[in-house]
């Protein structure tokens, strides 16, 4: 298509001919991946976490440690098919769009000098063997991947223009569905504040800063209240208190602990058992991996 005998440009990507040119081959050059991803590893990659994940997505419980975003996913996919299949389909479906959505962002953000150079890009995102890998294990990796990917994208163009409001919710959605799935990606809400003053000033982006507290202050607070109704423990996480559990097995072997005025039994026979293995739980080497427990 042609307009003033000049192709038509895509205010995101550039041209519609490039545009539909290459995503017609990425698409079907990615189909190609996933069969040669499924061949290469016809069962999903599981670890002692899995049947966690697994669990609280049938039992629709909140296990304690690790937030319930993937448990959600699961539940999702399951809502078409049981089968294990459509869950390593539907990570690997997600990694595609998200990458696609990202080199394409940066193509519109930073255009190339030579369309190859584009081109060689998306070609590394979507073949990036760790990325793919990761499309194969029944755990939150894969998709909070995706999920920054998206979210950083939208962060991306909002830095170009902050007055789309669609991509400001696709940055939100996406961020809050990534804090759901991993706790770590906390760290990107000041992140992505800094970045957008960085390049646009504050009465431009007061929504976004504002909407990005709310963001953390809720994750933050549903986490607490979540652990409170559930455990009784005012705490984020239960990892902050495997961390506690960690730095005070480490002290020890170096104090004198009095249990004769302990009332809580379980407390006396966690202490028991741990004094009783010194060789394994003191273990500068092992106690990193909280053999502890």
């Amino acid at each position: 298509m042609k307009k003033n005998g000049s192709p038509l440009r895509s205010p995101l990507f550039g041209t519609n001919r490039d545009v539909r040119r290459e995503l017609i081959f990425l698409s079907a050059f990615s189909v190609l991946i996933f069969f040669v991803v499924h061949w290469c590893y016809p069962s999903p990659y599981t670890t002692p976490d899995s049947p966690d994940y697994v669990l609280c997505a049938k039992m629709k419980v909140f296990g304690g440690f690790r937030p319930v975003g993937y448990s959600w996913f699961l539940q999702l996919v399951h809502a078409f098919s049981f089968h294990i299949g459509y869950v390593m389909l539907a990570q690997f479906l997600l990694h595609l769009i998200s990458a696609l959505y990202l080199i394409f962002t940066i193509r519109a953000v930073f255009p190339p000098s030579r369309l190859w150079l584009f081109r060689a890009l998306a070609f590394l995102v979507v073949t990036n063997d760790l990325s793919l890998y990761m499309t194969t294990w029944l755990l939150s990796d894969s998709i909070n991947a995706s999920l920054i990917f998206i979210a950083f994208a939208a962060l991306l163009r909002l830095s170009e223009n902050p007055g789309k409001k669609a991509t400001l919710a696709l940055m939100i959605v996406a961020l809050y569905f990534s804090l759901q799935t991993r706790y770590a990606g906390m760290a990107f809400v000041p992140a992505f504040i800094i970045s957008l003053l960085t390049v646009q000033p504050l009465r431009k982006i007061y929504v976004h800063t504002g909407l990005l507290v709310a963001l953390f202050a809720v994750v933050w607070t549903d986490g607490v209240l979540t652990n409170v109704s559930t455990f009784g423990e005012h705490i984020f996480s239960a990892f902050g208190g495997w961390a506690q559990a960690n730095n005070a097995s480490i002290l020890l072997p170096h104090v004198r602990v009095d249990t004769s005025g302990w009332t809580d039994r379980e407390a006396c026979e966690a202490y028991r058992d741990i004094r009783s293995y010194d060789d394994s739980n003191f273990s500068e080497k092992k106690i990193f991996l909280t053999d502890f427990i």
